[in-house]
């Protein structure tokens, strides 16, 4: 079953504009749930797309699987999931419906949880002058494992060095993912730090995420207070002094 919590930023979008001189068009294609789960013995699922326009429009969609190595996200091709059709088109005030499909499911399931990416493009039109708009979705998918308890994120936060640069890393030794928002530190002796006041990221089932945190690396030395929430959950961890040298 899918999320149909109103959080927008738990999908991510991305505009990126090609200048050709004319003022930008409108942002038509829509997509929803903003985030897709299914159960262990789940086949498939819905995603929806509709157009808010008053012309039609054409939209790859494509399904990554999803991990973290060196505390970074990494997509890669998937053999496990698969979106149908792989290629729409929407009429204005129209919407399609893509299903999202787990492949060979009558295989055993993983005994922890699976994460994939669906990317949905909207494909410009040809020859169209102005400003061009490729618009795309990252919308996360989760497929629960086979273990008998509840999917849920076990997490460790601390602070590091990264080579030259400094991070945040949270590790996660739960068998479930964990959404980072609303992100702050409180150093101590000094103002509060605002690292994000909607989606900070993901740490996934058994992996680590690191977020780097140069900008305010004096006010981590200090040691303080981290304050987020994880799948909603408000949680706050104190980090410890750091040496300048460490």
């Amino acid at each position: 079953m899918f999320s149909r919590g109103k959080i927008g930023f738990a999908a991510c979008m991305i505009l990126a504009a090609c200048v050709i001189g004319r003022p930008a068009i409108a942002v038509s294609l829509q997509a929803w749930p903003v985030l897709v789960q299914l159960s262990s013995k789940q086949s498939a699922d819905e995603l929806w797309l509709s157009n808010t326009g008053s012309v039609p429009l054409q939209a790859q969609v494509r399904v990554y699987q999803w991990e973290q190595q060196d505390g970074r996200d990494v997509l890669a091709p998937t053999t496990e999931l698969a979106a149908s059709p792989p290629m729409v088109s929407i009429g204005p005030g129209q919407r399609q419906m893509v299903r999202v499909i787990r492949v060979g499911v009558g295989a055993a399931p993983a005994s922890t949880e699976r994460s994939f990416r669906i990317l949905v493009d909207e494909i410009p039109p040809a020859g169209q002058s102005g400003i061009q708009f490729a618009l795309r979705y990252s919308i996360p998918v989760f497929v629960a494992g086979s273990a008998a308890e509840p999917s849920k994120p076990v997490l460790t936060w601390g602070v590091r060095r990264s080579g030259a640069a400094m991070v945040l890393q949270a590790s996660n030794a739960g068998n479930g993912y964990a959404q980072i928002t609303e992100a702050s530190f409180k150093p101590q002796g000094a103002p509060e730090i605002m690292l994000s006041k909607g989606l900070y990221g993901y740490v996934l089932a058994g992996k680590v995420r690191d977020w780097g945190i140069d900008k305010y690396k004096q006010a981590f030395l200090k040691g303080g207070v981290l304050s987020l929430k994880v799948n909603r959950q408000a949680i706050h961890v104190s980090l410890p002094p750091m040496s300048s040298s460490h």
